[in-house]
């Protein structure tokens, strides 16, 4: 009689809120709804919702009374199941919305897989003191580094629906999550090794680690977020080619350019790449020792540029691709020696880039690829819309190796650097980072 009653008060509170009366077919239907998906409606609102019952109830009248509103829409091949979560998901992304707060709930612990790897004496262990201390873990990252966390790894929401919330660009979001997830992995390994430093061996702690990169590796862009990512991307590129074409330090050029070309000997029979070439200043200044050049770039108008400036030089050996080189596939053509300069902080993916382009090498071609070196200097990624803060040496030693090259090298140049800036006027000089490898 209660659930009857309860149901009832339900129908017309909905239909008060409407403003219309519902035929008695749809009053009827309603009450079915309600009766079968209410507790599954609050359960999911309510961990949503961090365990705040009042919330977690005032949220699903809220998401049943848009229901009732629409039942029209409801049709008899229609997944109603689905239909009703698609508007709890709704109406509490828009309950945060209206907060505005930084929602800084902690991660439920027990909801976490943290798998372990096999065999290991210490799995048990591992496995505990993990749980344990995740809880506290996770409460010492900054506040925005748990807001973009929380709300995309446990309240599930798309990257473009959490950098919506948080009133950021999705480049931004991308960047600040990523980082997020790389500063809660080192603090984690960091307090492992605090916790477990008498009791495991140095194979055990390495072990460790890889359990723990295993776990956030699994994090990433899934295709419909980097999609976006790309055209945003293209669409600054295409804005700024201009801008950017003009205010290149050739200088900086020329040093790296030429720090970067003795790497390797050229001559001219090689065929070789600059992936991401920009508007083609140093695709140009490789051009004069090599019998052909390939330049890529995916924005049109980048590539336009560095046409009409290889005209202008009387360059005749370079042929301009406008394409995303993260597209070839194996009919792509095969390189003597592949570059890459300065682009892998716009790329989602580095790992996956570098892979890409080892893939063109000839067998015993060679792969240099220049960065930006790890720095902190957050105005020039918000305003060049990088999506990460450089690399450091350990990284670009992963890279090359997992892309499976040989006698592979990193070196860090503090004097070949990047100048930029900042609004208070000061002026971060941002060092060069240098690797390669052979396949």
């Amino acid at each position: 009689m209660a659930a009857c009653k309860e149901r009832c008060e339900m129908v017309n509170f909905c239909r008060s809120a409407h403003g219309a009366k519902k035929t008695i077919d749809n009053n009827l239907l309603f009450q079915n709804l309600y009766e079968l998906n209410y507790p599954k409606i609050f359960q999911f609102l309510y961990l949503k919702t961090n365990h705040d019952w009042a919330a977690a109830e005032d949220l699903t009248q809220e998401t049943f009374t848009k229901a009732y509103q629409h039942l029209n829409r409801v049709t008899y091949n229609c997944n109603i199941k689905n239909w009703l979560f698609s508007i709890a998901s709704n109406t509490l992304r828009d309950h945060w919305r209206r907060s505005n707060n930084l929602h800084q709930e902690p991660l439920d612990v027990n909801t976490i897989n943290l798998r372990t790897t096999e065999g290991l004496p210490c799995d048990d262990l591992i496995e505990s003191e993990l749980r344990h201390k995740f809880r506290y873990i996770f409460n010492t990252l900054p506040p925005n580094y748990r807001r973009a966390l929380c709300l995309h790894e446990c309240e599930s929401y798309s990257y473009a629906q959490a950098a919506d919330i948080m009133k950021m660009s999705l480049t931004t979001y991308t960047s600040l999550i990523n980082r997020a997830r790389i500063k809660l992995k080192e603090i984690v390994i960091a307090h492992l090794f605090s916790i477990d430093n008498d009791q495991l061996s140095k194979s055990e702690c390495a072990s460790i680690s890889k359990l723990i990169s295993s776990w956030m590796s699994g994090h990433q862009l899934c295709d419909d977020v980097s999609e976006p990512i790309k055209h945003n991307m293209r669409d600054y590129f295409d804005d700024h080619a201009e801008q950017y074409n003009k205010s290149v330090c050739y200088d900086y050029h020329d040093l790296i350019d030429d720090h970067i070309l003795g790497k390797y000997p050229l001559n001219q029979k090689h065929l070789v790449a600059d992936f991401g070439m920009g508007t083609g200043i140093f695709t140009a200044n490789l051009s004069r020792y090599v019998q052909k050049a390939h330049g890529y770039d995916f924005s049109e108008r980048m590539c336009a540029i560095a046409r009409d400036n290889f005209r202008r030089d009387d360059i005749n050996n370079v042929e301009c691709k406008n394409k995303d080189f993260l597209m070839l596939g194996k009919d792509s053509p095969q390189y003597d020696y592949a570059y890459c300069i300065t682009v892998l902080h716009h790329l989602p993916y580095p790992q996956e880039a570098v892979n890409k382009m080892a893939a063109t090498l000839k067998r015993g071609g060679c792969l240099v690829i220049s960065d930006l070196h790890k720095h902190k200097c957050a105005e020039m990624v918000e305003e060049r819309k990088d999506l990460w803060y450089g690399f450091t040496k350990e990284q670009f030693i992963k890279y090359l190796t997992n892309a499976g090259l040989k006698n592979v090298w990193a070196e860090v140049h503090p004097k070949l650097f990047q100048a930029y800036q900042t609004k208070s006027g000061k002026i971060a000089k941002i060092a060069t980072i240098i690797g390669g490898g052979e396949k």
